[in-house]
């Protein structure tokens, strides 16, 4: 998932720069008419821009930085847990505790619940990626 964050970290940045290289488009007599209905609204161009940032902004900042879901979950401990329980080995044939088990459970159940929701994530954010395709290179 790294390679695709760089690769779509790229693809941003190459839009970037073709947008500002890009002169503007002339702008017609009617749009700048004061009762004009355009007046105060973004253009198609501004609403593409802000979706842009605000998918680079996901896959740069916010993506890299989640939590990682076997340590939110509590996943990680419950390994840790399980491997001192068990002399320094790895055992998950046989709990040896009821709370153990319980703790396995638990965390087994979160840990899936946050890699839905991180799928989910991933999956909205790439529709938005392919519906924004179009603008970035122009």
């Amino acid at each position: 998932m790294k390679l695709v964050a760089t690769l779509i970290a790229t693809m941003f940045a190459t839009a970037a720069m073709a947008q500002t290289a890009a002169p503007a488009p002339a702008k017609k007599e009617e749009e700048c008419e004061p009762d004009s209905p355009n007046i105060g609204k973004p253009t198609y161009q501004a609403e593409k821009a802000l979706e842009i940032l605000a998918l680079y902004k996901w896959w740069t900042e916010v993506y890299p930085n989640r939590p990682d879901p076997h340590d939110a979950s509590g996943w990680t401990a419950y390994c840790e847990l399980n491997r001192l329980s068990n002399g320094g080995k790895m055992s998950f044939s046989a709990d040896k505790t009821p709370a153990l088990k319980k703790a396995s459970k638990l965390a087994l159940k979160e840990l899936r619940k946050i890699e839905e929701a991180y799928e989910k994530e991933d999956e909205a954010m790439m529709i938005r990626l392919i519906k924004i395709r179009n603008s970035l290179w122009t």
